[in-house]
């Protein structure tokens, strides 16, 4: 049931927010509803069919398949706004994008410059160069250029440098996608043409976006996945990656590093057994970001992964501190 399957992943302290929530969103929501989810939240995991809900919420009325039918949809449809709120809550710049978009579409003209100006300089502050920080100002700029012409304001710059961002955007995300594909294509063994990314690296190694760190890092990334015997490559790509450090997520930060340690490891598998010590020190390096933390704790493959590399390279004392931190 996939009310059930929703409920069973909410966390205690989001019940009351739930409920809160719904009286906020859907003020004449009927009591039904809230009666439903009171009886999903007991039941737990235990598997309820519709006439067991309907037993519970109308204990003395005969069965009536459409009538939970009907409360299961409602009850999906205020659980999936929950979620989606949820998720809006976590993206700060999203509910800024859409407050400007409503800002303008209210001619409310001060109040968006306002806070398209605030908004712009926190952005020009936080120094990201990754794709979503790319989008996000692509998205701004856009934003102000709609806002200019409504206004009937007749400036190119703004056009301009919403299309510059937008392009590097692009270009940006192509390049992460496809590094994503072709990692995937060693694991299934596949092969894939893409005529188009051809075309873009072509224009990249020609000089186009040189100036765009995050841009020449994916395309070392994609050069060191299809070019795996020129390590001067990896060198690169190893020396690149902490200067970026303060400037990207830690979530793109972990990916970076696992490009590295797949990198390595890839090496060590064709007979390149140098490439232990170059693996022991990526993962140090990882473990010094966190970027091999998820909720601040190890999986078990990378634990035993960095075990196992510290006592092929001799490094018994850090396998030993390392266990015990």
């Amino acid at each position: 049931m996939l009310t059930l399957a929703l409920v069973e992943k909410l966390k205690t302290s989001e019940w009351d927010e739930l409920k809160r929530f719904i009286r906020f969103r859907f003020p004449r929501m009927r009591e039904a509803v809230f009666s439903g989810l009171k009886v999903l939240r007991k039941s737990g995991s235990k598997a309820l069919s519709r006439r067991d809900i309907h037993r519970a919420i109308y204990p003395n009325s005969h069965f009536n398949d459409k009538v939970v039918r009907y409360l299961l949809t409602d009850t999906n449809k205020v659980v999936f706004e929950y979620l989606s709120y949820k998720q809006l809550s976590k993206q700060p710049q999203k509910q800024q994008s859409l407050l400007l978009q409503e800002l303008s579409e209210r001619k409310c003209s001060r109040a968006f410059d306002k806070t398209y100006n605030q908004e712009l300089n926190r952005a020009e502050k936080l120094g990201h160069v990754d794709s979503d920080a790319l989008h996000y100002r692509y998205e701004l700029l856009s934003l102000k250029a709609k806002e200019e012409l409504g206004s009937g304001k007749r400036s190119s710059d703004i056009f301009e440098e919403s299309s510059l961002f937008l392009d590097l955007y692009f270009v940006a995300k192509k390049l992460q996608i496809s590094a994503e594909k072709i990692n995937l294509n060693f694991i299934l063994k596949k092969e894939w043409n893409d005529s188009f990314l051809k075309t873009i690296l072509e224009q990249i190694d020609n000089g186009l976006f040189s100036d765009n760190p995050y841009i020449n890092l994916y395309r070392l990334i994609i050069q060191s996945l299809t070019e795996p015997e020129n390590e001067s490559v990896f060198g690169k790509l190893k020396s690149e990656v902490p200067k970026l450090m303060g400037s990207l997520s830690a979530s793109e930060l972990s990916d970076l590093y696992q490009y590295l340690l797949n990198y390595c490891i890839r090496r060590i598998n064709a007979g390149k057994l140098a490439f232990q010590d170059e693996l022991l020190a990526v993962y140090q390096s990882a473990l010094e970001h966190g970027a091999l933390l998820t909720n601040g704790s190890i999986s078990q493959w990378d634990f035993k992964n960095v075990v196992t590399i510290a006592l092929r390279t001799g490094n018994v004392d850090y396998a030993r501190e390392f266990i015990h931190d």
